[in-house]
């Protein structure tokens, strides 16, 4: 029996309302966690999906004789380096030019590993094969650094892209 002296006594004691607060913060915390691990996957995803859609642009642009200098078709390619890579034109990548499209990757990823003769990716022209293939030297690793996930990208020398 409580000693209320208004014989009113509503309301939670402190130890009620402190567990409360305490169940109420694990919950939080753990759910927190939860939503935020869904969306580095998707960001890593993302980022994956960027990569193959430019390597097919530089492609695509190869094989159809794109030119950005009003004379016959280009080569193009992908210069990479450690925290970005860039879609440029030409046999080889030249970092002044104006026309490179420069893609700078999340803190959290880089290219641990690319395996390639040169940092360049260059697609032929006419054909979209890969200029001076070496079947040793033809992955490029993307890599997040919080949560260890790894994407290896072989080609081949028609420049079809493998993702593992």
């Amino acid at each position: 029996m409580k000693n209320c002296p208004l014989k009113n006594c509503n309301g939670f004691t402190l130890v009620e309302v402190s567990l409360v607060l305490a169940i109420f913060t694990i919950l939080i915390s753990l759910t927190t966690v939860n939503f935020i691990r869904p969306t580095k996957e998707a960001n890593f995803s993302k980022i994956k999906e960027e990569l193959l859609a430019t390597i097919r642009e530089a492609q695509g642009k190869s094989i159809a004789g794109f030119s950005t200098n009003g004379t016959s078709g280009e080569n193009f390619g992908i210069h990479f380096e450690q925290n970005s890579y860039t879609l440029f034109r030409g046999t080889t990548f030249v970092e002044t030019d104006t026309w490179n499209f420069k893609i700078t990757l999340p803190t959290n990823l880089e290219f641990p590993v690319i395996g390639l003769p040169t940092p360049d990716l260059v697609f032929g022209k006419g054909s979209g094969e890969i200029v001076n293939f070496n079947p040793t030297q033809n992955q490029v690793t993307l890599r997040d650094k919080e949560t260890g996930n790894l994407r290896n990208f072989i080609f081949n020398f028609f420049g079809v892209v493998n993702v593992q």
